[in-house]
């Protein structure tokens, strides 16, 4: 599930429900009873994993990872503040293949969002990041500073500020030594990465939260062994 709070007060969340067989998206609101996000249900195996947002206006976004096209891609809907869901459309780059999961997405008071997922279009997982201006379509997808091989990217998380940065967590597996670390980078306004930042105080830090504030501070959640105990 994932659960966000409006500027009002109102309270909205998301999960993955099997009620009609298989895994599909619904929302509530302390306004609105169980809606179904995703338009086709019964038809392919599994929507999990979404990710939820809301402005200041009381518009709703969603992503989630959805198979209906065999593979595992990333769907986008929003809802208008009053009003219904919409037809949910794909993430996808033209011509690009792979399986994509594990999606986050902000937005700020204006509606402007952003969005990070694991990605294995390059054989090994890699996070990548889009963004889509308030009432416009998503922007093609950008990889954040590369890793090294040997790398499994996954579990990011995503928050914005009102000046326009991103600011990126993930938790990297190196499975050759099964050692997990809290990575995090930022975005400028312009579109420039910051090199990644290795956080955490153990070998088995991982899945990580952010969150911003309007003037750009930046708080971080994750879950470490350093005591041997989660």
């Amino acid at each position: 599930p994932s659960l966000a709070v409006g500027t009002a007060g109102g309270v909205h969340l998301v999960w993955s429900d099997e009620r009609y067989r298989n895994p599909d998206v619904f929302y509530r609101s302390t306004t609105v009873d169980d809606e179904m996000i995703n338009d086709d249900v019964c038809s392919s195996p599994n929507q999990d994993q979404p990710a939820l947002a809301v402005d200041a206006t009381g518009r709703a976004y969603a992503l989630w990872e959805d198979q209906r096209h065999g593979d595992a891609g990333i769907y986008f809907s929003y809802r208008p503040a009053g009003g219904n869901w919409q037809i949910p459309t794909r993430l996808q780059d033209a011509g690009v293949q792979g399986d994509r999961f594990s999606p986050a997405i902000a937005v700020d008071a204006a509606g402007n969002a952003a969005a990070v997922w694991s990605d294995t279009r390059n054989g090994e997982a890699d996070i990548y990041f889009a963004q889509r201006p308030a009432g416009g379509s998503w922007s093609a997808s950008e990889a954040l500073p590369a890793a090294a091989q040997d790398y499994w990217d996954r579990s990011p998380d995503v928050a914005v500020d009102a000046a326009g940065n991103a600011y990126v967590v993930w938790d990297r597996w190196d499975y050759e030594h099964t050692d997990d670390t809290v990575l995090f980078a930022q975005r400028s306004p312009a579109g420039a990465w910051s090199q990644p930042e290795e956080l955490g105080y153990s070998e088995t830090d991982m899945h990580p939260a952010i969150a911003a504030d309007a003037l750009g501070n930046v708080m971080l959640l994750f879950k470490d062994y350093l005591l041997r105990s989660s």
